[in-house]
Formats: C-alpha cells, sequence, structure tokens
C-alpha cells in the first residue's frame, strides 16, 4: 500500500482500539456513589479516617462535604462508619465497654455526662433535615450541705440542611426527647438554638419567651396550611389553570381566664313541689309590748317571729382560651387559564367552605379569574392538546442516565463501525486503482501492438 493508505489503515485500526477500550472500560468501571452526604469537616476527617483504616477507596465530591466509595465497596464503608461512630459524631454509651474500676466518682460522672450527651446527638442528627447537633447537658446536682440544690438544664443546637428549617412540631419534639433521656429535667427547660443563636424553643426556665418570634412563627404557620389547602382544592377542581393564592390570618394572642359562678337551687323534696334554697340557719326572735309591770303580772302583748338564713348552691365553671386563635381572615385567589365551566361566585363559595370562612367576624374573600397566558382579548383560555395532558418540562425531556449511558455506547458503536467502513473502503479503492491501471497497461499494449501490425501491412503492401 502506499503511504496515505497505510496511514489511514493505522488511524482506522487506532479508532477500532480506543472505541472498544471505552467500551470495556465502561462496562467494567465500577462507579463511585454516595455513602455519607451533608457532612461537617470534623465529620469528614473522622469519615476518611475510618476509611484509610479499613483501606477501602474513597473520593470527596466538589462541595467537600460528600463522600463517595465503589459501588461494589458501599456495604463495606457504611459498616465501616456505623462502626466508627463516624455518621452521628461524638462518643456513646460504647464508652463504658472497657470500664476502670480505679476511677474516682467524678470521672465516672463525666464520662456519663458526655455518653448521654453523645447519644442524644446521635439521635437528633438521624432527624430528616438535621444535619448536624450539639447537645450540652447540666446534670442535677444536691447534697445535705449544699443550700442551694442544682437543677438540671440542657441545651441544644441545631445546623439544618440547605433549604431545610425546623418546625415548632420538631423543635418540641426534640425539648421532650431530651427531657425523657435526663434525669430531673422538664421539656421547657431544654433550650434550642439554630446556627445563629436564635433560640428556637419556647419559654425557658424564668418564663422569658420571645413572643414576637412566636407569634410571627405561628402566623406563618396558619397562613401556609391555609393556602395549601386552597391550592390543592383549585388544581383539583382546574388542573389546567395556574393557581395564586394568598391568606391573611389576624390571630388573638390574648390568654383568657373566665370564671361563671352560677347559684343552684336545692332539689325539690317531692314531686309537684318547687325547688328552693338550702336552709343554712334558723332563728327565732319575740318582741314585748306594753308596760314592765304588765309584762311582770303576766300581761301585755308578746310578738314572735323567725329569721331564716337560706344558703343556695352555686357552680362555678373556669375556660381558659389558649393564644392563637383566628380574629379574621383575608383570602385572595387568582386563577390564570380558569376554563369557562367556573365563575367567580362558585369559586368564592368553594373557597369560604374550603377555609372556614364567617362573616360574623369580618372575613373577606376575592377571586380573580385571569386569562391563559398567550390567550386572545375575549378571555379565551390558550390552546392545550387535545389529550388534556400538559407540555413537558425541561426536566422531564432530559434523558436518564441509563439512557445516556445506552445512547454514549450507541455513538461508540457507530464510530467503530465508521472506523471499519473507512477501512474496506480505503482497501477497496487500492484494488480498483490497481485494477484500473492494470487495464490501461493492457489497452497500451494492445495499442502497440495494432499499430506494428498496421505498419507491417503497409510495408508489404508497397513492396
Amino acid at each position: 500500500m502506499s503511504a496515505p493508505r497505510r496511514l489511514g489503515f493505522a488511524l482506522g485500526l487506532l479508532l477500532i482500539v480506543l472505541t472498544t477500550c471505552a467500551l470495556a472500560y465502561w462496562a467494567l468501571r465500577d462507579p463511585y456513589v454516595p455513602v455519607a452526604s451533608q457532612l461537617s469537616a470534623q465529620r469528614m476527617a473522622q469519615a476518611v479516617a475510618e476509611l484509610e483504616k479499613q483501606k477501602i477507596p474513597y473520593r470527596i465530591a466538589v462541595g467537600a462535604d460528600t463522600l463517595e466509595v465503589p459501588q461494589a465497596s458501599v456495604g463495606r464503608a457504611r459498616l465501616a462508619l456505623a462502626g466508627g461512630a463516624v455518621p452521628g459524631g461524638g462518643v456513646g454509651l460504647e464508652l463504658f465497654n472497657d470500664t476502670d474500676f480505679s476511677m474516682t466518682e467524678f470521672a465516672q460522672k463525666v464520662n456519663y455526662q458526655r455518653a448521654l450527651q453523645g447519644e442524644l446527638t446521635r439521635t437528633i442528627q438521624a432527624m430528616e433535615g438535621v444535619r448536624e447537633a450539639r447537645v450540652h447537658i447540666v446534670l442535677a446536682e444536691g447534697g445535705v450541705i449544699r443550700r442551694q440544690q442544682t437543677q438540671a438544664s440542657a441545651a441544644v443546637t441545631l445546623a439544618m440542611a440547605p433549604g431545610q428549617v425546623p418546625t415548632r412540631a420538631q423543635v418540641r419534639g426534640i425539648q421532650r426527647l431530651v427531657a425523657a433521656s435526663v434525669p430531673e429535667i422538664r421539656a421547657d427547660d431544654v433550650t434550642v438554638l439554630n446556627e445563629s443563636g436564635v433560640s428556637l424553643s419556647g419559654a425557658g426556665r424564668g418564663g422569658e419567651i420571645d413572643y414576637s418570634n412566636a407569634q410571627l412563627e405561628m402566623k406563618r404557620e396558619v397562613d401556609a396550611y391555609l393556602e395549601g389547602k386552597l391550592r390543592t382544592l383549585l388544581e383539583e377542581l382546574a388542573p389546567e389553570a395556574r393557581v395564586a393564592a394568598s391568606v391573611d390570618a389576624t390571630l388573638d394572642f390574648k390568654q383568657l381566664k373566665v370564671t361563671t359562678e352560677q347559684p343552684l337551687a336545692a332539689p325539690p323534696g317531692e314531686p309537684g313541689e318547687k325547688a328552693a334554697g338550702v336552709v343554712s340557719r334558723e332563728r327565732q326572735t319575740q318582741r314585748s309590748s306594753g308596760a314592765a309591770q304588765d309584762r311582770s303580772e303576766g300581761g301585755g302583748n308578746e310578738d314572735t317571729g323567725w329569721e331564716y338564713d337560706y344558703k343556695v348552691g352555686q357552680r362555678i365553671e373556669q375556660s381558659l382560651s389558649m393564644p392563637g386563635s383566628v380574629k379574621r381572615l383575608s383570602v385572595a385567589v387568582a386563577l390564570h387559564g380558569a376554563p369557562d365551566r367556573l365563575d367567580g361566585a362558585s369559586i368564592e363559595r368553594l373557597v369560604g367552605h374550603a377555609v372556614g370562612l364567617d362573616s360574623a367576624r369580618g372575613d373577606a374573600v376575592t377571586v380573580v379569574l385571569l386569562p391563559a397566558a398567550g390567550a386572545t382579548g375575549s378571555g379565551q383560555a390558550a390552546a392545550v392538546p387535545a389529550s388534556g395532558a400538559a407540555e413537558p418540562t425541561a426536566a422531564e425531556l432530559a434523558p436518564t442516565p441509563w439512557a445516556q449511558q445506552l445512547v454514549m455506547a450507541a455513538l461508540l458503536a457507530l464510530l467503530a463501525l465508521a472506523g471499519v467502513a473507512a477501512l474496506v473502503r480505503l482497501g477497496g479503492g487500492g484494488r480498483r486503482d490497481e485494477r484500473q491501471a492494470q487495464e490501461a497497461q493492457e489497452v497500451a499494449l494492445a495499442s502497440a501492438r495494432i499499430r506494428r501490425w498496421l505498419g507491417d501491412g503497409e510495408g508489404s503492401h508497397g513492396r
């Protein structure tokens, strides 16, 4: 073969080898998968040390908070991290596995406090949305010599995952968890803080409470709850429309205690007898009229009277209203591209029943029906496919990982086939050129023979 043909053959062979190697690597490689995510720097260092100790290959992701290991080593890695107490962080009750009997009572108490804090930290970090937690406990101390006994208390610092915010129920659950785990501690004695040092819990020891934050959080929860109900209802009613709902709830944060006293009559003794009060005291009085001499002689007039004191029974009722009752609701709903079968009045009635509107307390609701984006001036909604299905989004159109791998394999196979075709064409072209050259040479030889024969023929004719 000539130099260009040899170069084409070498390039095609190299392409086939590279394609085969790429397919083999893609088919036989062991991909890395996350084994622990959202790790702090301290926990990441502990996890790396544990994996190196077990000689498990690992890789740290770009964000420096996710640890990845080969897919075949996921089980070993999880067991290693669990055995080393890395995911939960801190030390737990395994601190007492190797007990030293020569340890003093104070050291034993400190170890118990450390173990209790570590166990609570692990439990809190296992909750959904919690990235990291720190627990500090003050155990109760008392004695005969002490004038004032130290009461138990605890403080918990939470670091949530990105985009996660602890709810009031979650904070209250953490307080109850700590109170149930530590002796002689109440849930109100547990203070929960966030990463910025803002208190997430309610009242603590001494009754201190941030009323503004608590009231604002309660209002947000009520608004979000009612807005969620409205969106769910309206999306089910008009799935082709875009729903916008806003609820503003005015809450009453006054705590009232009302005591009602109601007198009760004594039950009747016989059928048909009227009920009466209960006689508590009876007294008889006598009055005499006339001179003293007449009274001594047995004369004069005497008046006898009776006095009765009645004690009427009472019924006492006490009603305590907790803060957070709804004083007024204002609801606004906008539907973009609502179908023609719906009108504003019916939607207002539906919204009013959904959120529990009460016109007596001044609740108000407003519903606005807007045309869909791109609709004509007559208010007609934009056209949708006949099937009624929504257009797929970019995330839905994006191929899945296995589809991407399948497409990659198909492209590599096409490249390999293209290389083989190029080699075949190069080889076929060389043979065709050789055949054409041989035919041209045969034609030239035949032409020379004919010319010689014609020359010989003319010579003999002349003779």
